[in-house]
Formats: C-alpha cells, structure tokens, sequence
C-alpha cells in the first residue's frame, strides 16, 4: 500500500508518524509533502537562552484534551512530563460566555485533573519531528 500525506502541520504530521509505527500484514509505503522544512532542531525549554529559533514564547497554540493524550503518548510524546521540550501547561477550569451576554456564561471543569493541556504548535510540531525520524527503521 502506498500512502500520500499532503500537509505537514499537526494533524499531518500525527498521521504520518502513527502510519510509520503501525505494523501492517502487507508492506506499507508513504511520503509526507509539505511546503515548509521540518521544525529546526533541538527545541530547548521554552525558558532557555540558547540564541535556538525556538526559544522564548509563541501565540500559536493547541489545546489537547485528554481523550488525545493515549493517541500523542503511543508515538511517544507525553504532555504530562515536567522540563520536556513541549512545556505543555494543563488547565482545570475554562469559563465560555458570548461578549454582549456575559450573564450566559457557562463554566467548565472545576476538578482538581485537566481538562486539557496548552502545548506550542511549533512545539509540538518539532516533536511529531522527531518521532517520525526514530520510526525511519520501519521502511518509509
């Protein structure tokens, strides 16, 4: 089977990386096309000072809740770990209301477990990255 992935963002990427580790009883080829270049190497801490294109903070960001967490942890990549490179950050409330209505609110959560967690697109980019490079054993 040969498979064609167009679009290297997230969910590009995610689907590349769990095709490459699944095993399938027929070969399985694939190529992932993508206009921009893998995210640079290494992703230090957000809060480094190593001069990377990665360091301090970014606006883009995506909310992981935790029914994607056993997808993003069976490739290898765990929100939950303290210092990793993903600096992903939980929250356990969220407050919604429509701006001329905010007597309307509707507040979520409230527990002492996230609801989800705020991780950096290019962080999580960078770390889809690197579990595509360690699956290279697998043929593609």
């Amino acid at each position: 089977m040969d498979v064609a992935i167009l679009g290297g963002g997230i969910v590009g990427k995610a689907l590349f990386a769990a095709l490459k580790q699944a095993r399938y009883p027929l070969p399985v080829s694939g190529i992932l096309i993508d206009r921009e270049p893998a995210t640079p190497k290494p992703v230090p801490p957000a809060h480094s000072k190593s001069g990377d294109s990665l360091n301090g903070y970014s606006n883009r960001v995506s909310s992981i809740n935790a029914s994607q967490l056993p997808f993003l942890q069976s490739l290898g990549i765990d929100l939950g770990v303290q210092g990793s490179s993903l600096e992903a950050q939980g929250y356990s409330q969220m407050l919604l209301w429509y701006a001329d209505h905010q007597e309307a609110a509707v507040r979520l959560g409230g527990g002492k477990r996230p609801l989800a967690w705020i991780v950096e697109n290019r962080r999580l980019s960078a770390a889809l990255d690197d579990c595509i490079a360690g699956c290279e054993a697998t043929g593609w």
